[in-house]
């Protein structure tokens, strides 16, 4: 259960940070969880192979839903309503992305992704990007299909436990809107992962019912010469920002 937004180069060509540093392409990603899952550890560098990557970490599984290298490869992963069947004992589906982020580029992640077993995960949706290239992959816990596009436009990817179908279109057309509204799809893009509909706060960007809700917001802006992933929990007015040479 997740929301998450890609902004290509092509639309932040101006905008830099608040150091001067031009911000080539970024990704912002809303996390849903149930509310009896434990709260996800910080995000905190570790060495994958030969990279670095920055990552928070599930306790629950010991892996994660998003992550970055400093070679600037960014995944993401999302949970999969419906398809889904009944396993003896499936594999976490948060320990493919700390391999993923042992490569350095996308070609190689996405032969590892070939050698996985559809059949031992329930199924998601998992995003790989490196900014000029977006591999989409996907199971239903059966068959792993994947796609690449590439990255010119805006992306918008969502789940839901109540059902994907539910939110893909509301949240979609809520952030054309905002990108619409202002020529600065930096502040577009961090409004929107902040909005809730008031009396729709279960099909909300921020989402909010009453066995789940947003958790965790995490933005990972690839710069011309650093990589950063800045984390907040949902209820903590403190954001973690870690930073890697590129």
């Amino acid at each position: 259960m997740c929301t998450v937004t890609v902004l290509p180069e092509a639309l932040l060509t101006a905008r830099t940070d608040w150091h001067g540093e031009r911000v080539r392409w970024r990704l912002a990603c809303n996390r849903d969880e149930l509310t009896t899952r434990s709260a996800a550890w910080p995000p905190a560098i570790t060495r994958i192979g030969s990279r670095h990557v920055i990552m928070p970490v599930d306790p629950d599984g010991g892996g994660t839903w998003i992550g970055v290298n400093d070679a600037g490869l960014a995944c993401t992963l999302l949970n999969v309503s419906g398809g889904s069947r009944l396993m003896a004992a499936p594999l976490s589906r948060g320990t493919i992305i700390p391999r993923l982020l042992g490569y350095g580029d996308v070609d190689s992640a996405l032969v590892w992704t070939r050698e996985l077993q559809a059949d031992r995960y329930l199924p998601f949706r998992l995003l790989i990007v490196d900014g000029r290239e977006l591999v989409e992959c996907w199971t239903d816990g059966s068959t792993f299909e994947h796609r690449r596009t590439r990255l010119r436009d805006a992306v918008i990817r969502s789940s839901s436990g109540l059902g994907d179908h539910l939110v893909a279109g509301p949240r979609a057309a809520l952030f054309e809107r905002f990108l619409a509204s202002t020529h600065d799809p930096i502040a577009a893009e961090d409004l929107f992962h902040l909005h809730q509909w008031r009396g729709r706060e279960e099909l909300s960007v921020r989402m909010r019912r009453a066995d789940a809700r947003t958790v965790s917001h995490t933005v990972i802006e690839i710069r011309e010469r650093t990589v950063n992933l800045a984390y907040r929990q949902a209820d903590s007015p403190d954001t973690v920002s870690i930073t890697l040479a590129a």
